[in-house]
């Protein structure tokens, strides 16, 4: 690019940050941006929404620092700017700084932005701010289905649910769509209101709205709440899609945790034909036999791992220290402090045997 001089257009660079950016290579993008002379607007858009999908701490301070730059190149944010910034402010939780980005919204005329407005309003609900996040929603004249949207996952998320249904009846039956319902029967389920969810879903289905994975799952939840586990699978099976592995996992978990053995079998059956190398699936339901002293039962389940060759997935957790990343997998002795790791897990032990922790 720079021998044949592409690299001052801002559009070929800008083509070129997303592309480096998809490939993993992010920091090569941000040394490409500081080397241009006049970024524009378009090119700061590219680096901050680059930095605003990454899920580093590093990337969002610079996505800031970019932001703030914009000024010294002489370029003016555009409506296309705020909702990858406020993004930024959601993944930091500083609802201080999404105050500041909202005020140059304003001063720059975009507070009125569909767009916007809708980021503004995730970023209120996100960082504790409802009461804010309702005042910008009120004081849209003309909203679709997002800027309603974003409100109902805001009341969801914190458990509101008397704001969310409210909204919700509020909302013109034409506006409505699948994200619209599920924001309030998943803020039920997670609500442990489970008979208003499944009231709700209900309504959703009498409108004619069509559910996704995401609404089904959270009526598995409420459902599986109630212990309906058999109305649960009758509403699997009257979906118009095919149903996933996430989808008969939940309901086979949810057997385990009611001790229902008919409906887990016939979860476990659904599941053997979408992976059927999945151990912990085989693993859950000869659990359940266990559990309800099938003892037969259970060690034929293991058998028949052992037949088809399905081997037990070791189990493996992991935490984060000084921003690195450390796995830890059962019988693994290859990391090079394995014998400290050992000492401290056994003094732990004692610990807890002792009632000292």
């Amino acid at each position: 690019m720079i021998i044949t001089g592409l690299n001052r257009d801002n559009l070929n660079v800008a083509k070129f940050i997303e592309a480096c950016s998809n490939a993993g290579h992010l920091r090569y993008a941000y040394s490409v941006f500081t080397h241009q002379s006049f970024p524009n607007t378009y090119l700061h858009n590219t680096m901050i929404r680059a930095l605003s999908l990454v899920d580093e701490p590093n990337a969002h301070s610079i996505a800031i620092t970019v932001y703030r730059k914009f000024w010294a190149f002489c370029a003016k944010p555009d409506t296309f700017t705020f909702p990858f910034v406020l993004k930024i402010v959601v993944r930091v939780s500083d609802v201080w700084f999404g105050r500041q980005i909202h005020g140059q919204a304003v001063v720059f005329g975009f507070d009125l932005s569909v767009h916007v407005v809708t980021g503004l309003i995730q970023m209120y609900s996100s960082c504790g701010g409802l009461g804010d996040a309702r005042k910008v929603f009120d004081e849209m004249r003309v909203r679709d289905v997002n800027v309603w949207n974003a409100l109902l996952a805001g009341y969801g998320k914190v458990g509101e649910m008397d704001e969310a249904r409210g909204l919700l009846e509020m909302m013109p039956c034409w506006i409505r769509n699948a994200v619209s319902w599920t924001c309030v029967i998943s803020g039920y389920a997670k609500s442990g209101r489970a008979s208003e969810a499944i009231e709700v879903f209900q309504r959703m289905l009498m409108e004619n709205v069509e559910p996704d994975e995401v609404t089904l799952l959270a009526v598995l939840s409420a459902c599986a709440d109630l212990g309906k586990l058999r109305e649960a699978e009758e509403v699997i099976k009257s979906m118009p899609f095919e149903s996933n592995a996430t989808i008969w996992g939940s309901l086979l978990a949810a057997s385990n945790v009611h001790h229902d053995i008919d409906v887990g079998e016939r979860a476990l059956y659904q599941l053997i034909k979408l992976e059927p190398n999945n151990s912990g699936n085989y693993m859950l339901l000869a659990n359940l036999y266990s559990n309800l002293g099938r003892w037969d039962e259970s060690r034929m389940m293991r058998k028949m791992m052992k037949g088809i060759g399905v081997k037990k997935v070791a189990g493996e957790s992991s935490i984060e220290v000084e921003n690195r990343v450390y796995k830890f997998i059962s019988g693994d002795l290859s990391h090079p402090q394995v014998e400290k790791i050992h000492e401290l897990l056994q003094e732990m032990d004692l610990q807890i045997q002792s009632n000292k922790v």
